[in-house]
C-alpha cells in the first residue's frame, strides 16, 4: 500500500503523552493515552492526520503552499526550468537550478546510468507540468528518479515531508524480532557510512543474513548530496521510523533521503561505486560586443 504520511505530527503528540504519563506529571493510565491515540488515527478531520491513500508513486501537488496563475511570469519561469533538468543533469546524478521565483532538484538512484537517469527526469518533470499546472510546489518519486520544485529555497535544506510509503504485502513468518533487530543494525551501518563521507554518491547498499537457507536482506539508502552529512543522517533516521515491523519489503520516498530495503538485490553495485565523471568543460563565453565608434561627423562638442 502507498499512502502519503503525516504521521510525524501525530507520533511526537502520542511520545510527549507518553512521556508526561510516565513523568505522573498527569493522572492519565496508559490505556487512556493509547485509546486516546488511536482516536486521532481514525478521526478524518484531525489536525493529525497519520495518512491518506493515494495513487503508486504519483505526483504530490500542494495545495496547501500555494497556487501561481497559468499566465504569471513564475509559470513560464517554472516551465522552463523543469524543461532543462534532464538536459543539466550530469554523472552525479544531481542538479539543482534557478530560474526567476522558481527552484526545481532532480535527483537519480545512485545506481542509475546517466542516459536512463536522463530520461527518468525527463518523464517525471512532464509528469509535474501535466499534473500539477498551479502549485508552487510538487514532487514526484518513481523508482529511480526524483523531481520536486519550490518557489522557495530547497537547494541544501533538510525536508522530510510529504513522505511516501511503500509496504510489502509479504511479512516476516520466522523469527520476526530477529528480522527487525537485524535490519536495524544494518540501517544504522549503512546510514553511517554514508554520513562519514565515504560514499561519492551518498548512497550504499548492504546486506545481512537474516534466518534460514541464508535468507538476505538489502538495504539501500541515499541523501540528495547537498545535504550536510549530519542533515543526510537525520533524514534517514526519520526515513526509518515509516518502516513496517514485519513486512519483507519496504520503501520510504522524502524529499531529502530514499531508504528500501527488500529480500532480493536489483541494485548496480559496480555503478554505485563509480567515481563520478567530471562535468565537461563547456566552450568559453563570446566576448562582450563592443558598440562601433560612431561615424565621423556625428560627435558632439561639449
Amino acid at each position: 500500500e502507498f499512502i502519503i504520511s503525516h504521521a510525524q505530527k501525530f507520533k511526537n503528540t502520542c511520545h510527549i503523552l507518553c512521556n508526561l504519563y510516565y513523568n505522573r506529571s498527569v493522572v492519565m493510565s496508559s490505556c487512556k493515552i493509547w485509546v486516546l491515540c488511536f482516536y486521532i488515527i481514525l478521526t478524518p478531520t484531525t489536525v493529525f492526520p497519520l495518512a491518506v491513500p493515494r495513487k503508486a508513486e504519483g505526483p504530490i501537488c500542494l495545495d496547501e503552499k500555494g497556487n501561481y496563475t497559468a499566465t504569471s511570469r513564475h509559470a513560464a519561469n517554472l516551465k522552463g526550468l523543469l524543461y532543462t533538468l534532464s538536459v543539466n543533469i550530469d554523472d552525479s546524478g544531481f542538479y539543482s537550478g534557478t530560474l526567476g521565483t522558481a527552484k526545481a532538484v532532480a535527483l537519480c538512484r545512485a545506481d542509475t546510468l546517466l542516459d536512463a537517469c536522463k530520461g527518468c527526469v525527463k518523464d517525471n518533470a512532464e509528469i509535474l507540468i501535466d499534473h500539477c499546472p498551479k502549485q508552487y510546489q510538487a514532487i514526484v518519486w518513481s523508482q529511480f528518479c526524483m523531481v520536486r520544485y519550490s518557489n522557495e529555497t530547497i537547494y541544501e535544506r533538510l525536508d522530510v515531508e510529504p513522505v511516501t510509503v511503500f509496504r510489502g504485502k509479504i511479512n516476516v513468518t520466522t523469527s520476526p524480532d530477529t528480522f527487525k533487530d537485524i535490519r536495524k543494525e544494518l540501517i544504522d551501518d549503512i546510514r553511517a557510512k554514508i554520513a562519514n563521507g565515504s560514499s561519492p554518491r551518498m548512497a550504499e547498499v548492504g546486506n545481512r543474513t537474516t534466518g534460514p537457507g541464508a535468507q538476505k536482506i538489502y538495504v539501500f539508502m541515499q541523501c540528495t548530496p547537498d545535504l550536510s552529512p549530519t542533515n543526510c543522517s537525520s533524514c534517514l533516521v526519520e526515513a526509518a521510523l515509516y518502516l513496517s515491523g514485519d513486512s519483507q519489503a519496504g520503501t520510504v520516498y522524502l524529499p531529502s533521503c530514499i531508504l528500501r530495503y527488500a529480500p532480493t538485490n536489483d541494485y548496480n553495485s559496480t555503478r554505485l561505486h563509480e567515481p563520478i565523471l567530471a562535468t565537461s568543460s563547456l566552450p568559453p563565453p563570446p566576448p562582450p560586443l563592443v558598440p562601433s565608434p560612431p561615424p565621423p561627423g556625428n560627435l558632439l562638442s561639449i
